[in-house]
C-alpha cells in the first residue's frame, strides 16, 4: 500500500476500524475497499449534482465522457463549482459511515 492514501482510501481505512473490520485479511479488505470506494464516490457525485446549474451539468457530462476520468477529477470539478462542497462531502461521508457501521453491527448481532 502506498505511503500516502487518497482521502477516500484513508476514510475507508478509518471506516473499517470503526466497524471492527480492520482485522480482516488484506485481500478481503482490498476487495471491499474497492466496492465501498465506488459507492462513496457515487454518493458524493449524486449529492453534488443538484448544486450544479445547467451549464455546469453539461461540463460535468463532458468530463465524464473522457477516457480515464478519475474520482479525483470529479472531486476537483465539484470543489470548483459547489460553494459548500467540503461540508456537503463531509455530510455524505458521515451518513455513509453511520449506515455502514450500523449495518455491520446488525450483521454481527444477527448472523445468518
Amino acid at each position: 500500500m502506498p505511503d500516502t492514501l487518497d482521502p477516500i482510501q484513508a476514510y475507508l481505512e478509518d471506516l473499517f476500524v470503526a466497524a471492527g473490520l480492520d482485522k480482516l485479511p488484506s485481500d478481503i479488505k482490498e476487495e471491499y475497499s474497492e466496492r465501498l470506494g465506488v459507492e462513496v464516490n457515487r454518493r458524493i457525485g449524486l449529492a453534488m449534482m443538484d448544486s450544479l446549474d445547467e451549464n455546469s451539468l453539461g461540463e460535468f457530462n463532458a468530463l465524464m465522457e473522457k477516457d480515464e476520468v478519475t474520482p479525483d477529477d470529479a472531486r476537483a470539478f465539484f470543489a470548483e463549482r459547489v460553494p459548500d462542497y467540503e461540508a456537503r462531502m463531509q455530510k455524505v461521508l458521515e451518513d455513509f459511515a453511520k449506515e455502514f457501521v450500523d449495518s455491520t453491527e446488525q450483521l454481527k448481532n444477527n448472523p445468518a
